[in-house]
């Protein structure tokens, strides 16, 4: 089995959650984050399903925010094509979710330490800081991590 990298900078400190401050449930618009940290294909796809919950939960009127981190940054990176593998393409999922408003943030440090800047992603990605990410999941009710 293939060992997990562990980069003490690249992880954000989730000790440093204050659960007082996590968005209580709303009944008017309820929130979820999407955690991304696989990479693109061949984890029993992870990304293209964690994709489509995002997407039903805008079309149910709620806030859908997924964050790529770890080798999930490859699910934005422009140009892929997984047709000889026989996979769907992620990245036209990924263009529904942000035509559908949601929001996609990268973690800058997972990233950087992939030698992959925000020129290498699709259009409507946007970078986020170990400190903003402990704020995103403080900021949304529910947080699923694929």
């Amino acid at each position: 089995m293939e060992e997990e990298e562990y980069c003490d900078e690249c992880e954000p400190d989730l000790s440093t959650i204050d659960l007082d401050k996590i968005a209580p449930p709303t009944k008017d618009v309820p929130s979820l984050l999407i955690l991304i940290t696989r990479g693109t294909y061949g984890y029993i796809d992870d990304v293209l399903g964690s994709i489509y919950v995002g997407n039903a939960a805008i079309a149910k009127q709620q806030k859908a925010t997924i964050i790529l981190m770890g080798d999930g940054v490859y699910s934005a990176v422009k140009h892929q094509n997984p047709e000889g593998i026989h996979l769907p393409n992620n990245l036209e999922i990924i263009s529904d979710f942000l035509e559908l408003q949601g929001t996609l943030y990268v973690l800058k440090s997972s990233l950087e330490k992939r030698g992959l800047s925000l020129e290498d992603l699709i259009d409507g990605v946007k970078f986020i800081e170990n400190k903003e990410l402990v704020k995103e999941i403080e900021n949304h009710n529910l947080t699923l991590t694929f």
